[in-house]
C-alpha cells in the first residue's frame, strides 16, 4: 500500500476553519414547528464543518505518517494559478469588510471587474460582462425573492 503524503498546514487550515464554523453556527436560530425541533439554519454549516474537521484530522496524521510534518513548498507560490487562489481569497475578503460601507452595487462591481482583468480578460469585456451579471443578481434576488442588499453609503443608487 502506497504511504499517503499528506500536508499539515492544508490540515491545520481545514481545522481550523471547522472551528470558525462551529462557532459561528452557535449563533444561528434555532428551528421549531409545532414544537418539533427541525434542522434549521445551521444545519448545511454544521454538516460542512464536521467534513472540514475530518479532512484536516486526516490530513495532519498523513503529514505525521509520511515525515512531511512542517515542511512549507515555497514553490508553490510561484505558478501563476497558485497566486490566483490567494488573490481571489484576499480579494473576497477585501469584498466583504467593504460591502458594508459602499454597498453590494458598487462592491460586486469592481470586483467582478478586478477578477476578470485578472484572469486576463480584457477591459471593456469586463465591465460588460460585470454589468450584465449584476444585473441578473439584482432581478433574481431583489424582484423576484425580495431580498435586500447592503447600500452603504450610496443609498441612493
Amino acid at each position: 500500500m502506497k504511504k499517503q503524503k499528506g500536508n499539515f498546514w492544508f490540515g491545520l487550515t481545514l481545522v481550523l476553519i471547522a472551528i470558525i464554523d462551529f462557532y459561528q453556527t452557535i449563533k444561528f436560530p434555532s428551528f421549531e414547528v409545532s414544537g418539533i425541533r427541525l434542522p434549521g439554519p445551521a444545519f448545511f454549516p454544521v454538516i460542512l464543518g464536521i467534513v472540514f474537521f475530518i479532512g484536516g484530522v486526516y490530513e495532519i496524521i498523513c503529514s505525521f505518517m509520511s515525515g512531511n510534518t512542517f515542511k512549507i513548498n515555497l514553490g508553490w507560490f510561484k505558478s501563476w494559478e497558485n497566486r490566483n487562489i490567494i488573490f481571489f481569497l484576499l480579494s473576497s475578503l477585501i469584498y466583504v469588510i467593504l460591502l458594508n460601507y459602499f454597498g453590494f452595487i458598487i462592491c460586486t462591481l469592481i470586483l467582478l471587474v478586478i477578477l476578470m482583468l485578472r484572469l486576463r480578460v480584457k477591459f471593456l469585456t469586463s465591465i460588460g460582462i460585470s454589468l450584465i451579471v449584476l444585473a441578473i443578481i439584482l432581478v433574481v434576488f431583489q424582484f423576484f425573492f425580495n431580498v435586500s442588499f447592503p447600500t452603504g453609503i450610496f443609498s441612493f443608487i
